[in-house]
């Protein structure tokens, strides 16, 4: 089938422009064109053309039966849209339509953080009570190295993993010397998994490390004592030799529970129970805001500061609140939401992607019976793009542990669901309101405005159900952006492309449907 390309703008000014921006490929064909044709072939495709709508829509649920419910559900992402999800002694790996690529079975292993970066998989865990356990696997789940350190005393374990540039890993956690009390514990290793350093000189748990773009090492966790109530979070600074920079700790009335972000110029920013809190470069508290009952922060790509907590609802029950805050602590706007029921309500995990639009997961209680998971999607306004929640077909209780994105587009939700591990994906793609007409054949149009600023539509149809990869280059070849890496059925398809994080200039959307290939030719202009 011989495609027209039109515009929706019918004056000779804009259809001659359209043909400048136009670029002929082998899989192309070109039309001696005029105004009258262009006109009459746009009213034939208006009238046949089938409407499109942006949907955000659950695409898969998998699970991974005999869950250790006590232990936790971690999981990661990496570039192609993988995903890596550990429980007990279990790690599985599956793709972007759900299908499980592999599952390795660590015998006597518990695993209790995960960290993907630079091709590799990071995990670790405690394989006793007194030995904690590295692994550095490869994307095929092959094993690079497995490293093993007895640590003296009732029991240990790893909270928290973060890789340098360099390819040395932190690991962050607890031991406890005696049954009284946990010291916190931070470990550095090099790229093959040789213990550099050690540092345990504080008397909590370590449950978030984290790396600024400096080197520095960042630690957080709350204080606590059994001989005390008087809990108070921690932050410390270390610089990449292991030398403590700075300490601090916040008020009373923290509980175990504490998330945190470094950013530029050695911010940190921490969410509690009793707060947000911002600490700047030399460790002093610059701003709080103690009236947030918190649980998840981030900083989106502007620097404002988002976090998901609960308030109070009149019934007396939780509901899911979410701020943004600018860098001075000025609250910009707050949403809340109150689950389908009557009963609590809690987030998890929040994920901003590099448009700014927020994701929120957690657990909604049916009133007096089991949770369902909840998943929301802001823009960087407060508004309420889509709401999910997913109930087991029978009625058991699930629970979010776990929120990743894939390429800026999808979004995958982990937990529990009964006594299993659920995976849960949700896309967002253009799909078709009427499945009465399929595409003769494949097409990639014309993206739309071309020159743009910085947002841009692209249209690409395709014959038959099959594997789509749409991805963005640079003049020079370099894949800058994927916004689509999914499997599609045969449909017309529209997708929109925000290039607010690239500079002026030329660049090439290509996508590869099957054995179809097609790439046109972009401006952005700034």
């Amino acid at each position: 089938m011989k495609h027209q390309k039109t515009n929706n703008k019918t004056n000779n000014k804009t259809n001659n422009k359209t043909k400048k921006g136009f670029t002929k490929m082998k899989t192309s064909t070109t039309f001696t064109k005029n105004v009258l044709i262009a006109a009459v072939l746009f009213t034939l495709f208006a009238c046949f053309t089938l409407s499109l709508k942006a949907q955000y829509s659950q695409q898969w649920v998998n699970n991974i039966s005999n869950a250790v419910t006590n232990n936790g559900v971690h999981s990661v992402t990496d570039p192609a849209g993988n995903i890596y999800v550990g429980n007990g002694n279990k790690l599985v790996k599956f793709n972007h339509t759900g299908a499980q690529l592999f599952s390795n079975t660590y015998n006597g292993m518990s695993i209790m953080a995960i960290q993907e970066d630079s091709n590799y998989i990071y995990v670790s865990g405690r394989v006793s009570n007194t030995e904690i356990f590295l692994k550095k696997i490869n994307y095929n789940g092959t094993e690079v190295f497995n490293k093993s350190i007895n640590m003296p005393g009732n029991y240990v374990g790893i909270l928290s993993i973060a890789v340098e540039s360099t390819g040395n890993i932190y690991v962050a956690g607890f031991k406890s010397p005696s049954g009284d009390f946990a010291n916190g514990l931070l470990i550095k290793f090099d790229q093959n998994g040789n213990q550099l350093w050690e540092s345990s000189d504080y008397r909590a748990p370590i449950t978030k490390v984290m790396l600024d773009d400096q080197g520095n090492v960042y630690i957080g966790g709350v204080h606590s004592s059994p001989y005390s109530t008087h809990h108070k979070h921690f932050v410390y600074k270390y610089n990449s030799a292991g030398t403590r920079i700075w300490s601090t700790s916040g008020t009373e009335g923290a509980t175990s529970r504490i998330d945190m972000v470094a950013t530029w110029y050695g911010n940190v920013f921490l969410v509690s129970n009793n707060g947000i809190f911002r600490y700047i470069g030399d460790g002093s508290l610059y701003w709080s805001n103690t009236a947030f009952n918190g649980s998840t922060i981030t900083v989106d790509n502007d620097g404002y500061v988002i976090a998901a907590g609960i308030v109070y609802n009149a019934s007396s029950s939780n509901d899911v609140c979410t701020i943004k805050l600018d860098i001075n602590g000025n609250e910009i706007w707050r949403k809340i939401y109150s689950g389908p029921a009557l009963g609590a309500d809690y987030p998890s995990k929040i994920a901003i992607n590099n448009t700014n639009t927020i994701y929120v997961t957690g657990s909604s209680q049916q009133y007096g019976q089991f949770n369902d998971i909840f998943m929301l999607r802001y823009l960087h306004n407060g508004q309420l793009m889509s709401t999910h929640t997913y109930n087991n077909p029978s009625n058991l209780s699930d629970d979010a542990t776990g929120l990743s994105l894939i390429n800026n587009i999808s979004a995958v939700v982990t937990g529990f669901s009964g006594s299993d591990v659920i995976v849960i994906k949700y896309a967002d793609i253009t799909g078709i309101t009427s499945q009465n007409e399929i595409p003769e054949g494949f097409s990639l149009k014309q993206n739309y405005p071309n020159p743009f600023n910085p947002n841009t539509k692209i249209v690409f149809s395709i014959a038959k159900a099959t594997f789509v990869k749409m991805a963005v280059y640079d003049i020079t070849g370099k894949e800058v952006e994927v916004l689509v890496n999914e499997n599609l059925g045969a449909g017309s398809f529209e997708v929109d492309f925000n290039a607010s994080k690239l500079t002026s200039g030329v660049y090439f959307c290509k996508v590869t449907a099957g054995e179809f290939t097609d790439t046109k030719k972009m401006i952005l202009s700034k």
